[in-house]
């Protein structure tokens, strides 16, 4: 349900929206991994980075850095609403 973004090696990964980190460490299968909690039955996934640059319970705004690409991969990035995988086209801005 997620989409792969292309980005230069060792990009910055910034936060779509505000909110607060539930998840931060690597997890089988993604890599490293973020996971925001928007307050609001949405959460977005951001998968396959190098390394994260917020801990556990950080609060994030719009635009802050969360992590960086490694030098192989995609940004994995995925959309949750409700604790369900939803394609993340749905909601980014046309």
């Amino acid at each position: 349900k997620g989409s792969e973004i292309k980005a230069a090696p060792g990009q910055d990964i910034l936060a779509g929206r505000e909110g607060r980190v539930v998840v931060a460490d690597y997890l089988g299968g993604y890599a490293y991994t973020v996971i925001l909690d928007h307050q609001d039955g949405f959460h977005s996934v951001y998968a396959l980075a190098a390394r994260g640059t917020v801990r556990l319970g950080d609060h994030v705004r719009k635009g802050d850095t969360i992590a960086q690409l490694g030098p192989s991969g995609p940004l994995y990035f995925e959309i949750r609403k409700n604790g369900q995988a939803s394609n993340p086209l749905h909601y980014l801005p046309r």
